[in-house]
């Protein structure tokens, strides 16, 4: 699960300091010709889809490992399946709002930080492009190590759901870094920012152990696919969307950094009340 996470954090702090490079060097005519004279950002766009398809490519050489720890059979009907995880409603509910809370609240940071750093901050894309990318990077490889061994030493703890309780304080220092965007400087921004995305790292390894540890083999992948799914739509549909009718209620564009804080505090906050929820009513094994 660190593995998996440090690809991800990689992929974020890649994306961020690529795009800055890639539209600087495509606004002074480096574009490739076949790009078709499109406007910088567009190509920047282009340029990204090219690298992500070669960079999937290796995902087809990977074989599916044999599955142990099975409560319904790896070739049980849907149906059967189902029912599994309708008997685990009670852990998994809570569990999946609290990460989608905080996927929605690292995605309105993600979405929103440049926009930010731009209109408050006055600073050019390739002014901020390098050192926030590598500032994502370093937060995601500090929070998927903390997250790991908080999971590995809250299971070891013999507590029920005791590996949860590194998400739990992680939502919980979220909290007041999601006020990030009204830091009064550069510098606090930046430290603001970076301990949120460490936060989101420490809380999407815990869950994705947590469903390791306490979910049937045959359940983790359908399980792991809907957080992704879910997640994604929610947090990426959702998400920008409520920072711009906060800042819209707010009086308007000029208060779009208060309206992320807004939004960031608020679900992050739901992220503590249901890990803590999903600790409570976290089963006693995978098979139990």
């Amino acid at each position: 699960m660190l593995i998996v996470n440090l690809g991800k954090s990689l992929g974020v702090a890649l994306a961020l300091g690529l795009s800055g490079e890639l539209f600087g060097l495509f606004a002074h005519g480096g574009a490739p010709t076949w790009f078709g004279g499109m406007m910088p950002w567009r190509s920047v766009h282009l340029g990204l889809a090219v690298i992500s398809v070669i960079a999937i490519l290796p995902l087809f050489l990977l074989r599916e490992p044999a599955r142990q720890e099975v409560a319904a059979g790896t070739h049980a009907p849907f149906k059967i399946v189902a029912g599994e995880l309708w008997a685990r409603r009670v852990f998994l509910i809570p569990l999946f709002i609290g990460q989608i809370s905080v996927v929605m609240a690292d995605a309105a940071a993600g979405i929103w930080v440049s926009p930010v750093l731009s209109r408050n901050f006055h600073l050019q894309p390739d002014q901020f492009a390098g050192w926030m990318g590598t500032l994502l990077f370093g937060s995601g490889v500090v929070g998927a190590i903390v997250g790991g061994l908080s999971a590995d030493r809250g299971q070891k703890s013999g507590r029920r759901g005791g590996l949860l309780i590194g998400a739990i304080v992680a939502a919980a220092v979220g909290v007041p870094a999601a006020l990030f965007p009204i830091m009064p400087s550069v510098p606090l921004f930046g430290v603001a920012v970076g301990l949120l995305v460490t936060c989101g790292a420490v809380t999407g390894v815990v869950t994705s152990v947590a469903l390791t540890v306490l979910i049937p083999n045959e359940l983790r992948g359908l399980c792991i696919g809907a957080f992704i799914a879910i997640a994604g739509l929610i947090g990426y549909g959702l998400a920008p969307t409520l920072v711009a009718a906060a800042s819209g209620m707010l009086g308007g564009e000029a208060h779009l950094a208060q309206g992320l804080a807004i939004v960031g505090v608020v679900t992050s906050a739901i992220s503590v009340i249901a890990f803590t929820m999903a600790m409570r009513r976290a089963p006693v094994s995978a098979t139990a």
